[in-house]
């Protein structure tokens, strides 16, 4: 199927709303799917919802059919589902399609070690230090997963059920999910360097905000559209201040060796950019 790049699509990223492990990381302890939304977690899900449903209402293109909701499988992936929802006025029973591949990076033992200074505790806790300082993007606590790990996750639900879906007329998707893997979906995307995860650039969502990414496939844009935190709609670039990767010169002393210079620059062969 031949690709009509002058179609318009969109993909709505929500981060969860505000949960226990959010209040205090020793809930995380209890087992990570299992953490819940706190009161204003569940708030914040709400909120989300009556926006979106204003968003959609006036930025639908004519005869849209409805999103497809993609959700991680996490409890407080699934709670804010249920409080968009319920927040967007619909009625009846939300659909069920979850994606395991929007749940959190796994950050293996370390919340277990959270208040322990025990020798082992302070020896993992230290190599994990290290190992992350070496190779952030690449790196993985004990027992855990790697961002390159999500990363990998993300590119493959992209790459192959979104695309599946936009091939059938969908044009617009809302996944409830976790700030990692919207950092690793928007980085994806727009070809992004990983250092912008580890080096601040690109910031991990608050709460309940929504980023869009939206346009065709020659001229993509990714917006924050909405701070969950504040409860209001904005319009900030998501991906203005991130660095590209760039391709380092020659160094002189290359330059000026003769046996390493080209042999026929006329007739060198170009490459399109």
């Amino acid at each position: 199927m031949e690709k009509d790049n002058t179609e318009n699509y969109e993909i709505l990223w929500i981060r969860h709303g505000e949960s226990m492990g959010n209040d205090d990381p020793l809930n995380y302890q209890i087992g990570d799917p299992n953490v819940e939304l706190t009161e204003e977690g569940w708030r914040q899900a709400v909120r989300a919802g009556q926006y979106l449903r204003q968003y959609l209402e006036e930025t639908a293109q004519e005869d849209e059919a409805m999103p497809v909701f993609l959700v991680g499988e996490f409890m407080r992936h699934r709670q804010t589902f249920r409080g968009i929802w319920h927040g967007m006025g619909m009625e009846g029973e939300p659909p069920k399609r979850f994606d395991s591949r929007l749940n959190e990076q796994s950050f293996g033992v370390l919340p277990f070690m959270i208040g322990k200074d025990g020798e082992f505790e302070s020896l993992s806790k230290e190599y994990s230090k290290k190992v992350y300082k070496g190779n952030t993007f690449s790196a993985s606590a004990t027992h855990g997963e790697s961002a390159r790990f999500t990363h990998s996750l993300v590119k493959s639900l992209m790459d192959g059920t979104l695309e599946r879906d936009k091939e059938e007329g969908q044009k617009r998707f809302v996944m409830v999910t976790s700030g990692r893997v919207i950092q690793t979906a928007v980085m994806n995307w727009f070809h992004l360097p990983s250092d912008s995860i580890a080096n601040g650039e690109m910031e991990n969502p608050n709460n309940c905000d929504i980023i869009s990414i939206h346009g065709h496939e020659k001229n993509w844009q990714a917006h924050k559209i909405y701070d969950g935190p504040t409860a209001q709609g904005c319009n900030e670039d998501y991906v203005a201040d991130i660095t590209p990767l760039d391709v380092p010169p020659v160094p002189d002393f290359i330059l000026d060796d003769p046996e390493l210079s080209p042999t026929d620059e006329d007739n060198a062969p170009q490459i399109e950019p």
